[in-house]
């Protein structure tokens, strides 16, 4: 699934049962919901990468691949949210 997937997923209540490792955790969830559009976006973009990234085990590639952007757009997400 690619990252827009998940975020639009994540905010119209879908559920990621299919893969509980990705899914995001019940603080983010609640947390998310009290924040404006765009700042709850960002708080899950920042998780979703995060948890790609050791799922990855680091490797950006294979990070990237994952989320369904490009190699370039995760360097500039790790640093935006300094990862």
């Amino acid at each position: 699934m690619d990252l827009r997937g998940w975020n639009e997923r994540y905010l119209s209540g879908g559920r990621l049962r299919d893969d509980p490792d990705a899914a995001p955790t019940p603080l983010l969830m609640e947390t998310a919901r009290h924040l404006p559009a765009g700042k709850a976006l960002d708080l899950i973009e920042r998780a979703a990468i995060r948890q790609t990234m050791i799922q990855a085990h680091g490797n950006k590639m294979n990070a990237a691949r994952t989320l369904g952007i490009a190699v370039s757009t995760l360097y500039e997400k790790l640093k935006r949210y300094g990862l």
